[in-house]
């Protein structure tokens, strides 16, 4: 009897292993299925030029999505073999940080889009530990010590710190220009060659260019390249609140784009409070009628507007509103650039084609950070080709300059067959065309008036 338990127990764990087993076997399949089932889907939408539910935008946008990944063909990403580790260089995860929030959703976007592996690592060595993560994002992070040997098989990925350009002294490394570079003086007029550069909206970078030969290996073809990710959470949806009242602006004191002097009245409301999680700044959104904004990069101007709230961007000094929409896609609908009669009633009529936009763009990211790893995993190939291709050319100028520097002697030896006699009118001028020296017509120095002339007519 007691060995009749043994096998039952023994039986019972093995039915358990095997459960457990095949049930992380099906996980692991599942995520597969999901991540070639987007890939699928951006194909889908980018062949058809179509954008699924977004028949109620306007034509321009639902032709080719309101980017120029659209019209190219998608890598394909079971092509794309993944030679490299990407290392992201980031902060710490936080709530009210924009620039944490879309570098680690990067990184998780790589994971969960492509067949290569992503992690987050200390913005430099002298950083004290390995960047907090988000419970949400599959994000592992490396310890300081480990990073050393990755470097040797990875790209690393950088936000602009105070650490400086390449502080990990990575032989692959891109710089990710996060901010606005006229408010912030954090981008430079020129990155080092030695690295590529990508840019979170073009506008950013519109005074950056770079040779790297990754650059040129990019599709679409665009310098900088863009690469936008935006973390939208599940809680920013308008719950159709018909008792809106109210108004609450928000402002980053991190980042003055206006003057310190500025004063904001009664007539803003009260202030958005700081790090507030998604479903606390979803219900404030949801609860209010007008949001005021004086950061035209913030993030919560979009989410203010996906809750249904009205939102009007403070106007900046210098930034007219044809250079406010160009800094972001998503300042096409629902947002004002002031409170001009014409801004505002475009914002109210465009307002309800807001989560249109959005999940628009999200597929658009989808192809941006396809085609991100696609050009990077060819790293070391793309850049020995571009090596080759220099000296090619270098040879090739070479080959010109040597032909160039012998073309005057060719041509003074053709000028030896012309012969003219200073001393002679030129009616008494006598070209040889031959070049027999017999036929040398020139005058020999013993007699100095031999000397052919013109037959008389």
């Amino acid at each position: 009897m007691a060995g009749w338990n043994v096998d039952v127990r023994l039986f019972a764990f093995m039915m358990f292993f095997l459960y457990v087993f095949v049930g992380f076997d099906r996980l692991a399949d599942a995520q597969t299925t999901a991540r070639n089932g987007i890939i699928q889907l951006v194909k889908r939408d980018s062949q058809d030029g179509q954008t699924k539910g977004l028949s109620s935008l306007p034509k321009e946008d639902t032709q080719s999505g309101g980017s120029p990944d659209e019209d190219r063909p998608l890598p394909d990403m079971g092509k794309v073999k993944a030679n490299y580790v990407y290392l992201f260089a980031v902060p710490d995860y936080q709530q009210a940080c924009g620039v944490c929030i879309v570098s680690h959703y990067l990184c998780h976007r790589v994971n969960t889009l492509t067949n290569a592996k992503a992690k987050l690592i200390s913005q430099a060595p002298e950083a004290p530990s390995p960047p907090k993560s988000s419970r949400s994002f599959n994000t592992p992070s490396l310890p300081n010590s480990l990073v050393g040997p990755e470097l040797g098989n990875a790209v690393v990925v950088y936000v602009q710190s105070k650490y400086g350009y390449n502080p990990w002294n990575a032989s692959r490394f891109v710089h990710w220009a996060l901010y606005w570079p006229d408010r912030t003086g954090l981008l430079p007029s020129s990155y080092p060659v030695e690295g590529a550069t990508m840019c979170y909206f073009g506008a950013y970078c519109d005074s950056v260019s770079t040779e790297h030969p990754i650059m040129r290996h990019w599709e679409p073809l665009v310098n900088p390249p863009v690469l936008t990710t935006v973390h939208v959470p599940k809680e920013m949806k308008d719950v159709k609140n018909g008792n809106r009242n109210g108004s609450i602006y928000y402002f980053n004191s991190r980042h003055r784009y206006h003057s310190k002097s500025l004063r904001i009245g009664p007539q803003y409301g009260s202030r958005l409070e700081d790090g507030l999680n998604p479903y606390f700044l979803a219900q404030t959104f949801n609860r209010i009628k007008t949001f005021y904004s004086f950061d035209p990069l913030s993030l919560y101007n979009v989410f203010a507007a996906l809750c249904g709230a009205n939102v009007i961007v403070v106007p900046v000094t210098g930034l007219n509103v044809d250079s406010f929409r160009s800094l972001s896609p998503y300042y096409k609908y629902g947002i004002a650039y002031g409170s001009e009669p014409a801004e505002v009633q475009q914002m109210q009529k465009t307002l309800a084609l807001v989560p249109q936009l959005i999940d628009q763009q999200r597929k658009i990211q989808e192809v941006q950070v396809m085609r991100f790893v696609a050009a990077t995993q060819e790293w070391d190939r793309v850049v020995k080709q571009d090596l080759e291709a220099q000296v090619q050319e270098q040879v090739q100028v070479g080959v010109q300059e040597q032909v160039q520097a012998e073309v005057p002697e060719e041509t003074n030896k053709a000028n030896e067959h012309v012969v003219v006699q200073h001393n002679t009118p030129p009616s008494q001028t006598v070209v040889s065309t031959d070049d027999s020296p017999s036929r040398n017509l020139a005058p020999s120095s013993d007699d100095s008036s031999t000397v052919a002339e013109e037959p008389h007519k």
